[in-house]
């Protein structure tokens, strides 16, 4: 019996003392608060990959369907778009110069509301990321892949031949 009206007169002291010390005012706003953590890891995500294709005229392969990706980014930093420089096909590896801005029935873009600096170089596609949030991006690659005379008079007939692009992500 005694214990419990000792822990009747703790309880009333307490609560009388925290609404002492708290005053009243006009402010009837209360918030939720949290931290979002590591919501978004920085970096890069891709989908929708799809090959182009390509056509030989002399010594000029030529896209006429471009070969596409969809890319995803958050945090700041540069998306690039490179070419291996070769031409693979029936076993072998041949030296060509690929050629961004090159005239095919396929050309190179970039497609992203917050993509800034969109270049289509010669050797390279390339555009900077948002500063803030997630930066979303269709890249179409197009453009034209130029072989030597040597490699042109190695070339086999009714052979597929493929020229690989590679997306960097650099944060």
């Amino acid at each position: 019996m005694k214990t419990l009206v000792i822990s009747a007169i703790i309880a009333s002291v307490t609560a009388s003392a925290s609404f002492a010390t708290s005053a009243w005012s006009n402010d009837n706003d209360v918030s939720w608060n949290g931290n979002s953590g590591v919501y978004h890891s920085d970096g890069c995500s891709y989908k929708d990959q799809d090959n182009g294709e390509m056509e030989l005229d002399g010594l000029v392969w030529s896209t006429t369907k471009a070969a596409t990706i969809r890319i995803k980014s958050h945090g700041s930093g540069n998306i690039k778009v490179t070419s291996s420089n070769s031409l693979v096909g029936g076993g072998l590896s041949f030296p060509v110069t690929v050629n961004y801005n090159g005239t095919a029935d396929a050309e190179s873009s970039i497609t992203s509301a917050k993509g800034t600096s969109q270049q289509v170089n010669n050797n390279m596609i390339s555009y900077q990321t948002a500063q803030n949030g997630v930066t979303q991006a269709l890249i179409k690659i197009g453009g034209t892949a130029t072989m030597h005379t040597a490699t042109g008079d190695a070339i086999v007939n009714n052979t597929d031949y493929t020229i690989t692009h590679t997306v960097t992500c650099l944060q």
